[in-house]
């Protein structure tokens, strides 16, 4: 696939708000040649993608939030239905992992049924030379044990939609780091 599309949405199961800083693609990828018999003679070269065992070397960081939240935003469908909880998005400078900035959503979490807060971006980034991606997520000291987050991309032409298979719990008041494999 020469051009990833990305469309990255952070899925909260419960909570008060989230705060997003630098979300960053890391690592180079390896390929391989392989070749298939299709009929008789005929054979096609396929590039089939091998996950690397190398150790990541580099990190580009594509979105800072130093200064505003750079095309992220809570999806328009998910704006006043109850499972979609995120309000407002903005940049705080009072919590932050590196620089100056950090993406800041507020929710409003019912917290007796399951819901969620999503932010996406729709932008086309080549990701292809990537092995990972990573963002850095904080919860506040006072929020609610329990609290996931996890990757949904939209890759192609198509949007197909690619969900990481497993949430990653957050930790009140520590910062995690969520990568996802995008091999």
């Amino acid at each position: 696939m020469r051009h990833l599309r990305l469309r990255a949405i952070i899925l909260i199961s419960a909570g008060l708000f989230i705060i997003i800083s630098g979300l960053s693609g890391c690592g180079k990828k390896d390929t391989e040649k392989a070749v298939s018999a299709k009929t008789g003679a005929d054979k096609a070269v396929q590039e089939t993608r091998v996950p690397s065992t190398a150790p990541i070397t580099e990190e580009r960081v594509y979105y800072d939030f130093e200064k505003d939240p750079m095309g992220w935003e809570i999806p328009m469908w998910a704006r006043g239905k109850s499972d979609y909880v995120a309000k407002s998005l903005s940049i705080s400078k009072a919590v932050k992992l590196h620089g100056e900035g950090s993406l800041e959503i507020i929710t409003a979490f019912p917290g007796d049924n399951w819901t969620a807060a999503l932010v996406e971006i729709q932008q086309y980034l080549n990701l292809s030379p990537y092995r990972v991606i990573s963002v850095d997520l904080y919860v506040p000291k006072d929020a609610p044990i329990g609290l996931k987050a996890r990757f949904v991309l939209t890759v192609g032409e198509n949007w197909k939609f690619v969900e990481m298979s497993r949430s990653v719990p957050l930790d009140p008041g520590e910062w995690v780091t969520l990568t996802a494999n995008i091999e």
